[in-house]
């Protein structure tokens, strides 16, 4: 547990002082990039951290993903590299660290409240440790994230570039070429509204269950549908937080002002509907993570509505108070609380 305690205590301080206006901004890129040095070093050298952890070192050392093919060929890279050199594993996950967080992060610094934004993102258990969960698609994810500057200044070959570059390391993410159409527009409050509490009563109340209609149609990872529907439960308290503030934000007039936030908002709220449907349908979680990674920008943003110190206390007691209940609860889940960290030597097979 002290890991990861003074991990985050670290990370933060390096946070506070990147963010921090009043200093020399050379002081301030520094320290920026002590963020990301942290931050990536801890997640690349965690040992065993993660559900895939012992997953992706088995198939990396059996080289089972050497050849290369269309389907996810940027992963079919690293499985080759560490087969054939003296590298290990731990190369192919300081890869995905460094181009996921590096890319996450230089994202956040684009927006107001980046310490805010950042905060939630290290401490939230669906976002930075979901990198260590879900290794190939978060750092998918960050390339959907980074494409996002593309989306705002209309430049369409960019975006598809970014997402085709994410298919390579995670399939799902072809799936994310439609929405440069969907994400920057304007959409009436009644309609999101409506969209918002059906896809709220469907999923987290009638839990009417897609699975056998659904797996007709998504053969590409089929034995999901054979394994992971045993796991389909309620989001929780986070889900019914994140549709209360959807709603907050609705409501407030000036919400679609600024295109920035208009598309943040508009992908966010895709987030949430498909957070609301998991219970009906688990592997939606698969396209929701594409999403809801964009909750750490929004959430800040109800500043506008309750007063600004206010409502940041109301986040970083929120979720820190959820960070160490999430610890305290795994103390003896290896998976969650490190025994050790690796050193630099460990990117080389001994």
């Amino acid at each position: 547990m002290l890991y990861w305690i003074n991990f985050i205590i670290i990370a933060l301080f390096f946070c506070f002082i990147s963010t921090d206006k009043k200093l020399n901004p050379n002081i301030r890129k520094f320290a920026q990039i002590c963020l990301i040095t942290v931050v990536v070093y801890f997640a690349a050298f965690r040992d065993g951290l993660g559900q895939d952890y012992d997953g992706y070192h088995d198939l990396l050392i059996n080289g089972y993903f050497n050849e290369y093919t269309l389907k996810e060929p940027g992963f079919s890279v690293f499985s080759n590299i560490v087969y054939f050199t003296e590298l290990s594993p731990v190369f192919f996950f300081l890869m995905m660290a460094l181009m996921t967080n590096y890319l996450f992060i230089n994202s956040f610094y684009r927006y107001n409240n980046t310490f805010l934004i950042i905060f939630i993102y290290l401490t939230g258990s669906i976002f930075y440790f979901n990198t260590f969960n879900l290794v190939r698609q978060m750092g998918a994810a960050s390339l959907f994230m980074y494409s996002i500057r593309f989306v705002e200044n209309r430049k369409f070959l960019h975006y598809v570039f970014c997402v085709l570059l994410a298919a390579t390391f995670h399939i799902s993410a072809i799936f994310l070429l439609p929405f440069y159409f969907i994400i920057n527009r304007l959409y009436s409050n009644k309609l999101l509204i409506n969209v918002l509490v059906v896809s709220y009563i469907v999923g987290q109340i009638l839990k009417i269950d897609l699975t056998s209609f659904l797996a007709q149609y998504f053969t590409l990872y089929y034995w999901y549908f054979e394994e992971e529907v045993t796991l389909v439960n309620e989001s929780g308290y986070l889900t019914l937080f994140f549709n209360l503030v959807l709603i907050l934000l609705i409501f407030y007039k000036k919400r679609n002002e600024d295109v920035q936030y208009k598309i943040v908002f508009n992908l966010f709220f895709i987030g949430v509907l498909l957070y609301n449907l998991m219970p009906s349908f688990y592997f939606i979680f698969r396209f929701a993570t594409y999403f809801i990674v964009f909750a750490p920008i929004v959430l800040p943003s109800l500043e506008k509505i309750f007063p600004k110190r206010v409502w940041a206390f109301i986040l970083i007691l929120g979720f820190g108070a959820m960070f160490i209940f999430t610890l305290y609860s795994s103390l003896d889940n290896s998976k969650i609380i490190p025994d050790t960290i690796l050193n630099l030597e460990s990117v080389f097979d001994h």
